[in-house]
């Protein structure tokens, strides 16, 4: 009998998620590119819904973007996992990222 619930347990993690498409787009991430109206900050970030973050940011609610409000959108790239995301963020956040992101102005 414990071997039985062991196998189903094993089994049962092995099976795929329910929503199929839901779980992908649940993994999908997007890289963005904000830039203040009145300054020329700039802010690259990460998320997986980028109109959900980008009303975050023009109402205040992260702590290092609130002084630069309001802000326009400049760039959003869709990733399929984190991991590609966070490779590109930090592309756009190095010198050569910049230099890449000058020509949105």
């Amino acid at each position: 009998m414990a071997e039985l619930a062991r196998l189903w347990r094993v089994g049962r993690s092995q099976r795929p998620a329910k929503g199929g498409q839901a779980q992908n787009r649940m993994n999908e991430h997007w890289v963005y590119v904000i830039r203040s109206t009145k300054t020329n900050y700039t802010y690259t970030g990460i998320t997986n819904n980028v109109e959900r973050r980008l009303k975050e940011h023009r109402k205040g609610y992260n702590k290092i973007t609130r002084p630069y409000a309001p802000f326009h959108l400049l760039l959003t790239e869709k990733y399929p996992d984190r991991k590609s995301a966070r490779e590109r963020e930090k592309f756009l956040k190095s010198g050569q990222g910049r230099k890449f992101l000058s020509k949105y102005k």
